[in-house]
């Protein structure tokens, strides 16, 4: 008799296919924002920053929250859609990168969230790249999962079995059993 194994989900591949899913959803926001046919104005953004009016950058933010944290995002990344081709370029933030943060010194981009929520997190990424974001996406991990369950949930086909502690985990050990 052969005993089926209950198979548990590989949360990575679950965020690279949200993040696509949130670039497909930017896309398409963006879409329904684009005009025809106008000439290129400048245009001055709340940051101060002037920009054409053919572009919308939107930042998507992936944030890791927990009930004692106000939690990092540690997934940034800036969708800018040129309204006049209808063409997405995507830019990916390293979480690691080294920035001024208002009020806060040199860290990471990711703490930005920590220190300010997403006001900070948009003024330190426009005045990383001199770019001024004009809409933000928030994904946290319960949109994560109820994007997943829209979906009818997502099979993975675990060929061999994973099994991996880690002692080091300031939470008494993460365990990975698949």
């Amino acid at each position: 008799m052969r005993v089926r194994r209950r198979r548990r989900r590989d949360f990575t591949r679950v965020y690279i296919l949200a993040a696509c899913l949130l670039v497909v959803l930017a896309g398409v926001l963006a879409a329904s924002f684009m005009g025809g046919g106008q000439e290129e104005n400048p245009v001055v953004a709340e940051s101060g920053i002037e920009r054409p009016d053919e572009y919308m950058h939107v930042m998507v933010m992936g944030v890791d929250r927990r009930s004692d944290d106000a939690g990092r995002s540690d997934t940034l990344m800036v969708v800018t859609v040129n309204k006049t081709t209808g063409k997405a370029e995507i830019l990916s933030l390293p979480r690691d990168t080294r920035v001024r943060i208002e009020d806060n010194g040199y860290d990471k981009i990711n703490h930005a969230y920590a220190f300010g929520g997403s006001k900070l997190t948009r003024r330190t990424v426009e005045e990383l790249l001199g770019v001024p974001m004009d809409y933000y996406v928030l994904v946290d991990i319960k949109a994560f999962e109820r994007i997943i369950d829209a979906m009818d949930g997502i099979d993975i086909d675990v060929e061999k079995r994973m099994y991996y502690e880690d002692p080091w985990d300031d939470n008494g050990g993460l365990v990975i059993d698949l």
